[in-house]
């Protein structure tokens, strides 16, 4: 449902379904059109060049829960902010998660 919403949101700014976009580099997911609201905040496994296979959007003031190579990540001091967890895969199948800050701050009745 949440990845459904997200899509929603990013279709209603402009922008289509991001799964399949490619990127050289992590650098590269904030100079896109789809991802230039947003803020880099966390990055975990290769640095690409890799392939967008899913994300997780996250409610403004709630933990945004992930894991990479079995570890579980919690990421919950961003009051205010949207989280999003994006999943990359690489030629040979190694993945990366990229997490994402959006630059607007809401008040947490978004």
């Amino acid at each position: 449902m949440r990845r459904a919403i997200a899509i929603l949101m990013l279709s209603l700014t402009g922008c289509s379904d991001p799964i399949g976009e490619h990127f050289s580099d992590v650098d590269a997911i904030g100079m896109s059109e789809t991802w230039r609201d947003w803020v880099i905040v966390g990055r975990f496994g290769p640095s690409g060049p890799f392939t967008l296979v899913d994300f997780k959007s996250c409610e403004v003031d709630e933990p945004c829960n992930f894991s990479h190579n079995g570890q579980g990540h919690t990421y919950d001091e961003f009051y205010g902010y949207k989280l999003t967890v994006l999943r990359l895969e690489d030629s040979e199948g190694q993945v990366s998660h990229v997490v994402l800050r959006s630059k607007q701050k809401f008040d947490g009745r978004a």
